[in-house]
């Protein structure tokens, strides 16, 4: 159900469905089937209380599972795009592969243990192609992506985009519920200060741009092969566990080439020998919570009698332990009586480091 159809009755305070509305998409969420606790019985909260913070989360603690409330905070996100220098999508897209960053300097503060390091980058579809063309885009052997276009289809596209992404819907899902219900504790791991905490990202997809410059086809090429087809073929991307040397190969050089051969064997002498020049482009899409919502995943450990500084909220609700966390839990176990007594002091050999900036909209020069 979208958030547009979702409406307070005036008459008892409960939430019902009704017609739906146009909402800024920025806003814009979808509900699902979220598990209730079963053993909660109450009457809806008062109008007044939708606008008491606190109340709501009294009242959604006890209906609503902790799961579930997880998974409603995981929805709450900001998405950003962003486009870097070749060596920071190179880090980003390799060691930065589902980890937690800091969208200021890219350190990563937390790693997820359950990404597979046989993950590839899976070609997820493509705008701008036209729709004449849109059945015969073809997904090779060795993954590289063909596009099947006519001539007078070449004359017309612009730009294509061609997105990637690395989880499945539920692999996604799992990862970021799994980094809300221990994010506080890995905050303080690191030193962070509420003020920063929706200054870190976690990367979701990214997106190859290539925008088709003026067309320079040889007149006489193109009545030549007018009513043959011509092959844009586009290079494989590396998955994460590659050797770095591979992702430069890629990030530097030519992502993608024009053909005659439906194999791409054939490659022209130049990019501009069959079909038009290309300017290629990488970007990158990420998501961030903002404080308040890892306030309240804080406030949810504490009212279930969990300590916010360890694992065993994620623990017990079945969550993978992100690698940061589980170096607390051991650090905590090996000098407990120093936690308890609240009097640790980093030495010098420790590192305590704090991330500045908060999740914006950014774009770097390459």
């Amino acid at each position: 159900m979208s958030l547009g159809e979702l409406w307070i009755d005036p008459r008892d305070a409960t939430l019902r469905k009704g017609p739906r509305l146009e909402v800024d998409a920025s806003k814009t969420w979808f509900l699902s089937k979220l598990a209730l606790d079963s053993t909660f019985t109450s009457q809806p909260p008062s109008l007044e209380a939708y606008h008491d913070e606190s109340a709501m989360f009294e009242y959604l603690s006890k209906t609503l599972s902790s799961r579930s409330l997880i998974k409603g905070a995981s929805w709450a996100v900001t998405g950003s795009s962003f486009y870097g220098s070749g060596e920071e999508i190179i880090s980003m897209l390799s060691s930065g592969a589902g980890s937690v960053f800091d969208t200021d300097d890219g350190s990563v503060i937390a790693r997820w243990p359950e990404l597979d390091t046989a993950s590839r980058y899976r070609f997820h579809g493509v705008r701008g192609i036209p729709e004449s063309a849109q059945e015969r885009v073809h997904v090779m052997a060795d993954r590289s992506i063909r596009f099947t276009l006519m001539a007078s289809e070449v004359m017309e596209v612009r730009e294509l985009e061609l997105w990637y992404g690395l989880y499945t819907r539920e692999t996604w899902h799992s990862l970021i519920e799994s980094w809300l219900s221990q994010a506080p504790l890995i905050f303080d791991l690191h030193g962070i200060s509420e003020e920063d905490w929706g200054s870190f990202a976690i990367s979701t997809s990214f997106w190859l741009s290539l925008d088709f410059k003026e067309l320079q086809l040889d007149p006489m090429k193109y009545i030549e092969h007018q009513d043959n087809s011509f092959y844009l073929f586009v290079r494989p991307v590396p998955s994460p566990a590659d050797h770095r040397s591979v992702w430069e190969s890629w990030m530097y050089g030519r992502k993608c080439y024009w053909s005659f051969d439906p194999f791409g064997l054939e490659r022209p002498v130049t990019g501009t020998d069959i079909g038009p020049d290309i300017d290629e482009k990488v970007g990158i899409w990420r998501v961030c919570w903002d404080k308040r919502t890892y306030q309240m995943i804080r406030k949810l450990q504490i009212l279930h009698g969990f300590d916010p500084a360890t694992t065993e909220f994620a623990v017990s609700l079945g969550y993978s332990i992100f690698q940061g966390a589980s170096d607390m839990d051991e650090l905590r176990r090996g000098m407990p009586s120093l936690f308890e007594e609240g009097d640790w002091e980093p030495g010098e050999q420790d590192e305590v480091v704090v991330y500045p900036r908060r999740c914006t909209h950014r774009q770097r020069d390459a």
